[in-house]
């Protein structure tokens, strides 16, 4: 197994040696959407590498989960009733949506604070969908063997919407264009989504600034 690292400002020439380490498919295009970066191979087993991290132990009973993180927050899963849940909390597919949410909000503060000019933002707002194919999680019935009767992906296969940012001074066309690209590419969810395969048809829109800042 290998993880991949990012390094900042590296040669195109390493940019290309990387490339052909990795998949011939999906790392590629990867890489050509960090311009400036690299992708580096590391081996999973080292840990030098990976400061961050994030552990959550839980427990299941049928379709649902309850789950305490290490920075001490309770988190619950169940599925609708017609997929044999108690609709008594949110989906996981509907979690790592707003998963994406969360982080991007959090990175695109982190990223309009470092542009030059800043861009500050007083607030965002988010209005995201997501789309699969539900034979990839529950076609191909009944299950023999570790083989999938049908070639379908069960992950989110498009993730589109709108995100309106509320500045809290006018931007540019390439301001936004900047905040987001580095947001995207920055977010550790919306970079493992892309990075799955998944189509993101997202539009970014900036507001008039408020005229009380909060």
């Amino acid at each position: 197994a290998i993880t991949v690292a990012i390094m900042a400002r590296l040669s195109s020439s390493a940019t290309q040696r990387a490339c052909l380490a990795c998949s011939r498919s999906a790392w590629p295009l990867a890489v050509a959407a960090l311009p400036h970066r690299s992708m580096v191979l590391v081996d999973a087993r080292s840990s030098s590498t990976l400061s961050k991290s994030y552990r959550i132990r839980g427990n299941g009973t049928k379709s649902s989960a309850q789950m305490k993180t290490d920075t001490g927050h309770l988190l619950v899963t169940d599925t609708p009733i017609s997929m044999g849940g108690q609709n008594k909390a949110a989906q996981p597919v509907e979690y790592l949506i707003a998963a994406l949410i969360g982080c991007t909000q959090a990175t695109a503060v982190f990223v309009g604070r470092h542009m030059k000019p800043r861009v500050l933002i007083n607030r965002m707002e988010f209005d995201i969908e997501g789309y699969r194919d539900d034979r990839g999680a529950v076609g191909g019935l009944p299950i023999v063997g570790e083989h999938l009767a049908m070639d379908i992906p069960s992950r989110l296969q498009l993730v589109k919407g709108t995100i309106l940012v509320h500045p809290r001074s006018e931007v540019t066309a390439e301001q936004l264009k900047i905040l987001e690209h580095q947001t995207e590419v920055r977010c550790p969810v919306a970079n493992m989504m892309r990075a799955s395969g998944c189509k993101f048809e997202v539009r970014w829109e900036a507001s008039l600034p408020s005229e009380h800042v909060s």
